[in-house]
C-alpha cells in the first residue's frame, strides 16, 4: 500500500481518481494470487472502482514478439508443479485469442511437434530439457510480466463485482490438501 501511495503522490492523483482496477488473476502461486485479489477488492470497495480479472496468459501473449509467432503456435505454461503445468495455446500470427480454454497438462504434453514457441520459466524449461521433451524446432522464451500488458488486456474482459473477484488457481491449494489428509481428519489418532 505504501508503494501505491508513493505512486499516487508522484502522479499528483488520489484514490478517488481510480475508476477501474485490472488484476493479473493467474494462474500462479496461491498465496500471491490471494494477496493480489484481496488488495484489488479492498481498493475497489473503498473507491467504488470497477474490477477486472485478467488471465495472466492474456497479458503475457501481448509481450511476445509477433515476428516469432508468425508461423508457429505459442504455448504459455505457468503454475507448474511436480508433473504438470497450466498451458494455454495461441494460434500462429498476431491474435491474442487462445485456442480453447487453458488447462493443466502433463509435462509430456506441453510441447508440440514441429515449429513451436514455448513461453515458460527457466526451471520448467530445464526440467523439460532434462527429460528430452524440448526438440530442436522449439524456440523458448521467458515470460515477460508487464503491468501495462495487464491494462491492455483488461479492455477485452468484463468487469466483475469486487466481492466475486477470484484468482485462477489450477489445483487444490496444498494447505487444503494437507488439512484434509491430516491423521485426525481421517479419524486416526496422531
Amino acid at each position: 500500500m505504501s508503494a501505491i501511495d508513493r505512486l499516487f503522490a508522484r502522479a499528483g492523483a488520489s484514490p478517488a481518481d481510480i475508476r477501474r482496477i485490472a488484476i493479473s488473476a493467474g494462474p500462479g502461486g496461491f498465496t500471491s494470487l490471494r494477496i493480489g485479489a484481496a488488495v484489488a477488492k479492498m481498493i475497489a470497495l473503498a473507491t467504488g472502482a470497477a474490477c477486472v480479472a485478467v488471465p495472466t496468459t492474456a497479458a503475457l501473449i501481448r509481450r511476445v514478439d509477433p515476428a516469432l509467432r508468425r508461423d508457429r503456435p505459442t504455448a504459455i505454461c505457468l503454475a507448474w508443479k511436480r508433473r504438470d503445468a497450466w498451458r494455454v495455446t495461441f494460434s500462429p500470427g498476431d491474435s491474442h485469442e487462445p485456442i480453447g480454454p487453458g488447462g493443466l497438462a502433463p509435462l509430456s504434453a506441453l510441447v508440440e511437434p514441429g515449429p513451436f514457441l514455448l513461453v515458460a520459466d527457466d526451471p520448467l524449461v530445464q526440467l523439460l530439457r532434462e527429460e528430452g521433451l524440448v526438440h530442436r524446432q522449439v524456440t523458448v522464451l521467458a515470460p515477460r510480466f508487464d503491468p501495462v500488458a495487464v491494462l491492455e488486456a483488461s479492455a477485452f474482459f468484463a468487469d466483475v463485482d469486487p466481492s466475486a473477484l477470484a484468482p485462477i488457481y489450477p489445483r487444490e491449494p496444498e494447505a487444503v490438501a494437507r488439512w484434509r489428509d491430516r491423521p485426525t481428519a481421517r479419524g486416526q489418532m496422531s
